[in-house]
């Protein structure tokens, strides 16, 4: 039997985020919408325990503050009248270490850096609310998640023509020079060759082909460029000299 091969910690993570990489917006509260805690830990923590990961959270020592923090609101009553009302919260900030371990491999660890604020009336309150949303935006962007209003399947699918326009994009590029070599060095006596070497990596409609301009995958379309240079011995031509020397 073949030895098992385990994911280091950055594959494991990598793997984490294609589960958290796009999450619907399912709170609404002071004028928006919101992805709630918890729908943001449910895939998380699910990640967590398919790929034997754990995530903790610390506060660097020495780095708690509790600030004062007064302003005056402006109040107004149904009949018109006007009055400035005195608001006295705290402001609760820490810096703070999200620390990744790979359970499977303990010492395979890395080290987030972030920050705790939270503001209320009561310093238990600024602290549970700061943990709150630093545990969540930290999530949401080192994982640079996508909150979206709509069905991630909708946000899955630009994502897929996005990176289909880019693959395209980089299989013309290649098209294009494998269509410089063949054309420049193409005669009758190693045409019959350069077709079987087409063939043997070009697929149209599912079957062996000649036709470059088919090729859609960058791996396929770097692989011909490869055959073709090499079978055209370019790399190995000396180059000319200025002057026509």
């Amino acid at each position: 039997m073949g030895e098992c091969i385990m994911d280091n910690l950055i594959t494991k993570i990598s793997k984490i985020r294609e589960m958290v990489e796009a999450l619907q917006k399912n709170k609404s509260g002071y004028g928006y919408k919101y992805v709630s805690e918890d729908e943001i830990l449910a895939k998380v923590t699910a990640g967590l325990k398919k790929l034997n990961v754990d995530v903790y959270p610390k506060i660097v020592p020495g780095t708690m503050s509790v600030i004062p923090y007064s302003v005056t609101k402006l109040k107004v009553l149904k009949d018109g009248t006007r009055y400035e009302e005195p608001v006295n919260d705290v402001i609760v900030s820490a810096e703070m270490i999200f620390e990744w371990v790979n359970l499977e491999d303990p010492k395979d660890r890395m080290e987030i850096p972030w920050n705790l604020v939270g503001q209320q009336a009561d310093v238990s309150q600024a602290f549970g609310s700061g943990l709150t949303y630093c545990m969540r935006y930290f999530f949401l962007k080192f994982f640079k998640s996508s909150t979206l209003e709509s069905d991630p399947d909708a946000w899955r699918s630009k994502q897929q023509e996005a990176m289909f326009a880019e693959d395209k994009e980089v299989v013309q590029a290649i098209i294009s020079e494998i269509d410089s070599i063949c054309q420049a060095n193409i005669t009758e006596e190693n045409k019959a060759g350069l077709m079987k070497i087409l063939k043997t990596h070009v697929k149209k409609n599912g079957k062996a082909s000649a036709d470059y301009t088919a090729i859609e995958d960058p791996a396929v379309a770097s692989r011909v460029l490869d055959e073709v240079k090499k079978y055209f011995d370019i790399d190995a031509k000396p180059k000319k000299e200025k002057g026509g020397k």
